[in-house]
């Protein structure tokens, strides 16, 4: 396999003409998770030299399609960030936007997006869900810190449990974010408003930055319609 293949997606994995800056997507076949030496690696460039876009969005993404469309879904991501990966640009660039990396989003079907964001401010998780993309709902009710940790060159487990409520105005959506086996954010009895759940974003954007070369690699992707006992 190469990246030429990884980037056809024979097997129909994901939704290719949505792919954002393909060019910074390769197969990595020097690390993997678990027993596999093979990953799917995102480039982003030093953006130093860019004066005039360093400090707005610099996408690289890849979507998956579930099967089918769903209420409910569990979702558990193997994922390495490189131990230079930052979200802060330098302060001497003068970026007004907020610092952080559209990491991983649940797509859904009426509504805007469930959405796991690191880095924010440089340092935060962000965890949201369709009617409050920034996490002020839920418990904690805002940003947790620890965002930043996970930029050690390790691979660490992301698990999400997504769901939209059953009909409009309906207070049984929930969703939970889950790292390393600790639960850091959930939402019970939310009326979630979305009709269906349709996909999985692996990465959006960096929204200022980098100033140097970094990486982010994609190892194994897990997703269920039914409790795999998270």
């Amino acid at each position: 396999m190469s990246t030429a293949d990884l980037l056809s997606d024979p097997r129909g994995f994901y939704t290719v003409l949505e792919d954002a800056n393909p060019a910074q997507i390769a197969l990595d076949q020097t690390t993997g998770y678990g027993g596999s030496s093979k990953s799917m690696r995102y480039t982003f460039p030093d953006r130093s030299a860019d004066t005039t876009g360093r400090c707005h969005d610099y996408p690289v993404g890849r979507n998956i399609a579930l099967p089918a469309h769903v209420q409910q879904v569990w979702i558990e991501a193997y994922v390495k960030f490189s131990a230079n990966f930052r979200t802060l640009a330098p302060g001497s660039w003068g970026c007004k936007s907020n610092a952080e990396y559209k990491f991983i989003f649940g797509r859904v079907t009426g509504g805007s997006r469930f959405n796991l964001l690191s880095g924010t401010y440089g340092y935060a998780w962000t965890f949201g869900v369709p009617f409050d993309e920034q996490g002020d709902g839920g418990s904690p009710p805002h940003d947790i810190p620890g965002g930043d940790v996970v930029w050690d060159g390790q691979w660490h487990q992301y698990r999400l449990y997504l769901k939209v409520s059953s009909a409009p105005g309906q207070p049984d959506g929930a969703a939970k974010f889950w790292l390393d086996g600790a639960l850091l954010k959930e939402y019970s009895r939310f009326a979630i408003n979305a009709s269906d759940i349709y996909g999985v974003a692996l990465g959006r954007n960096m929204n200022q930055g980098p100033a140097q070369e970094s990486y982010v690699w994609w190892g194994r992707i897990s997703a269920w319609r039914s409790d795999p006992g998270f």
